[in-house]
């Protein structure tokens, strides 16, 4: 085995053992937290600087994209299901609603970003890099460990778990990001374009497609 790959692959184990036994022990809700400082100590391990981790500027298209991205997926979601006839408002209390949004929107999306998109888009992408994977391999790697890592949310009973005909779909949810990026592969940005497509993964057309098919098959 090659002794470069050592880290990554005791960082990824490390994450999803915690995050497991959070999960089976009722405390999904706090099961990304132990991300962000497990993320400071391997970078402290490889002494990655902030660049490698992706702690850079991008481009403002890039960020416009990632806000556009979410927007128009839950919209087409949105109008779908309006159009279906299955929207019902009348017992809608919008007070919480807008307060549950604004929080999920800056406070939520911070968290991710420090914990989950620092972890697997930052640090562990990172390391595979200096292990001299490809930027293809370390897309699919990393995106692998990204849905292991979900794993045990939607398969243990956490309040996030799913039907057996749906959790099938988060097994491969992170290769959504393979997908979102493929087209990227060959070019110097992909580590942050990635990051921000993958962020929103699981609000793709293909995750809630499967997801929707699941529930149907169920």
């Amino acid at each position: 085995m090659d002794r470069r790959l050592i880290p990554p692959l005791v960082g990824t184990l490390a994450a999803i053992a915690i995050t497991t036994v959070m999960d089976a022990n009722g405390l999904s809700i706090f099961s990304a937290l132990p991300l962000l400082p497990l993320t400071l100590l391997l970078w402290y391990w490889e002494r990655f600087s902030r660049r490698e981790l992706g702690l850079v500027w991008g481009q403002p298209k890039d960020y416009g994209l990632a806000l556009l991205y979410p927007l128009v997926v839950i919209g087409a979601a949105t109008a779908i299901a309006w159009l279906a006839g299955v929207v019902d408002l009348s017992a809608a209390n919008w007070k919480p609603f807008w307060i549950n949004l604004v929080a999920g929107s800056t406070i939520g999306s911070l968290m991710v970003l420090l914990t989950e998109e620092g972890f697997f888009r930052g640090w562990l992408w990172a390391s595979l890099r200096r292990a001299s994977r490809s930027r293809s391999q370390t897309l699919v790697w990393s995106s692998v460990a990204f849905s292991l890592w979900h794993l045990s949310a939607v398969s243990l009973d956490t309040g996030f778990d799913l039907p057996a005909a749906v959790v099938k779909v988060s097994i491969v949810d992170g290769f959504e990001c393979w997908l979102a990026a493929i087209s990227e592969i060959t070019h110097d940005r992909v580590h942050a374009r990635s990051m921000s497509h993958c962020r929103h993964t699981r609000h793709s057309p293909v995750g809630t497609g499967a997801t929707v098919a699941g529930w149907a098959g169920n």
